[in-house]
């Protein structure tokens, strides 16, 4: 790393982000200590961000704004020399810290008041995060890092369907590249409220498609359940603020920092602040739960009706069930039959129970289990991973096998099933007076496909949906060409040709691109 550059000497290497390097500097002159970023790069899409950030940061000027001294440029390095604040950011505060309820709150407030800073001259962040708040001694807050602020007034400067932010703390907005508003600032700040109060990241996963599906899907605790001397108030604040849908969380900064100044300053917390916009009336929400206290009661009179009126499930009659042979050639019953029961039988079970929810119908004396002892042989399927077995479409038994089964010698069509794998089928020969022992891989019949998409889509494969990402499991597939595609209604349709003819397993890792019209 260089050791000076414009009028400023380095002290220390703080960080590195790509083409970003934050520096510990000191002017040569004034003596002055100061945050150094410096960017090196020829894009000019983040040149043109980076120039940017310089001019947000000296339109706001505000005190809890980082201030920004110098910006320029020496041999193709630009740099923007900032406000250096002795402290550390909130990230690593909260690490070496232990905070009361009331110091949670006051923490809270203040970065309030500077987010509201950004909301009231029309600014969004899109990136709020602990490492981009700056706490002093003083715990005063300060924000910093405008990298990616949008203004009403200024274009998108990104390539259509890029995502823009920090993925740990994006709102479901930004996930799917909908427009930005500063409630998505306000969601950020409802994620750095709740690690403040439990100690945690709510959404937190190993992967990338994983935090995005939580943030779209998943509802957080109760915030009660970690901090009970926590005032009412504040945790439904919270809870509001982490709300899926925009509409439901405060439309801004702003408006939330009038509530901890109704609510906090006071010190005369209420019972309900979901309608603290102005000029609301609070009695539709009183009719609202009221209304739906008398439905939620008509839906479980209704369900107990239904349930008084079931018919008793009949009973297995431990007699095997002998298939319909044309149902092992309808692949889709059978699979939706095995996603039904994902745990494989026990090794101990002294009987094995045929399964029941197979749709399939009874057809009599296609296969006997007891054939004559003077004509049997013995049949002993090896399999890996577990699997039903079946013989001419009657279920036999399962692996791993505890004994042979015994049968006369022959041609049986053999079906293999595991809920994760397709069905499996062929002819095999059993041959008479020997043990017969057959072995088979589904890791070497069945070809693997594992998907990786950012940030989210629902798969297909030859039209057919599996699932939404991020998927539990692999998928596997015949060894043939397949089509997929990855659907989000928010971007294009991701499509593309697999063939497994050279390789037994294939990885896709996607990022959904090109924003959709919206009419």
């Amino acid at each position: 790393m260089m050791k000076a550059i414009g009028n400023y000497e380095i002290l220390s290497v703080i960080a590195e982000h790509g083409p970003t390097t934050i520096c510990i500097a000191k002017h040569k002159k004034l003596g002055r200590k100061t945050f150094l970023k410096i960017f090196k790069s020829a894009d000019p899409t983040l040149l043109q961000r980076f120039e940017r950030e310089a001019k947000i940061v000296a339109d706001l000027n505000d005190e809890q704004i980082v201030a920004i001294y110098d910006f320029g440029e020496e041999d193709g390095y630009y740099y923007i020399s900032m406000e250096y604040v002795e402290g550390s950011n909130l990230k690593e505060f909260l690490e070496a810290e232990t905070l009361s309820g009331e110091q949670i709150i006051e923490i809270a407030w203040k970065i309030t008041k500077a987010v509201s800073v950004l909301h009231k001259r029309n600014y969004i962040h899109r990136d709020l995060k602990p490492e981009n708040i700056l706490i002093d001694k003083n715990r005063n807050i300060k924000l910093t890092d405008f990298g990616i602020a949008y203004h009403e007034s200024l274009h998108r400067m990104t390539s259509e369907g890029s995502l823009l932010g920090t993925p740990l703390y994006m709102s479901p907005e930004q996930i799917n590249n909908m427009p930005v508003t500063p409630a998505s600032d306000v969601f950020s700040m409802g994620i750095i409220f709740y690690q403040m109060i439990t100690g945690k990241h709510p959404f937190e996963a190993p992967r990338i498609g994983e935090i995005f599906s939580q943030i779209l899907t998943r509802r957080v605790e109760n915030l009660k359940n970690y901090r009970p001397e926590l005032p009412d108030w504040f945790c439904r604040l919270v809870h509001r603020m982490l709300e899926k849908d925009p509409s439901q969380r405060f439309r801004s900064a702003t408006e939330l920092l009038s509530v901890f100044q109704a609510e906090w300053n006071h010190g005369l917390p209420t019972e309900v602040i979901a309608s603290e916009r102005p000029n609301q009336s609070k009695y539709p929400y009183i009719f609202g739960s009221i209304a739906l206290a008398a439905i939620l009661t008509l839906i479980v009179l209704w369900f107990v009706s239904m349930n008084n009126h079931t018919p008793a499930a009949q009973g297995e009659g431990g007699n095997p069930i002998t298939a319909n042979p044309d149902s092992m050639n309808n692949r889709d019953s059978v699979e939706t039959a095995a996603r039904a029961d994902l745990t494989p039988p026990s090794v101990n079970r002294p009987n094995v129970k045929p399964v029941n929810n197979l749709r399939t119908s009874v057809k009599k004396d296609t296969f006997s289990v007891k054939p004559l002892l003077r004509e049997y042989t013995e049949l002993i399927i090896k399999t890996y991973p577990w699997c039903r077995i079946y013989l001419n479409y009657q279920l036999i038994d399962s692996t791993p096998m505890i004994q042979p089964i015994k049968l006369k010698p022959g041609k049986y069509l053999l079906g293999l099933q595991n809920p994760l794998y397709p069905l499996y089928s062929d002819t095999i020969v059993v041959l008479p007076k020997k043990q017969n022992v057959l072995e088979f891989y589904l890791d070497s019949i069945f070809a693997r496909l594992d998907l990786d998409v950012l940030p989210w889509g629902k798969v297909y494969v030859d039209g057919k949906y599996i699932g939404n990402t991020p998927l539990q499991k692999p998928i596997y597939l015949t060894k043939e060409k397949h089509i997929l595609e990855i659907r989000n209604k928010y971007y294009m349709t991701w499509r593309d040709t697999l063939d497994f003819s050279k390789s037994s397993r294939i990885q896709k890792q996607i990022a959904l691109q090109g924003l959709r019209k919206r009419q």
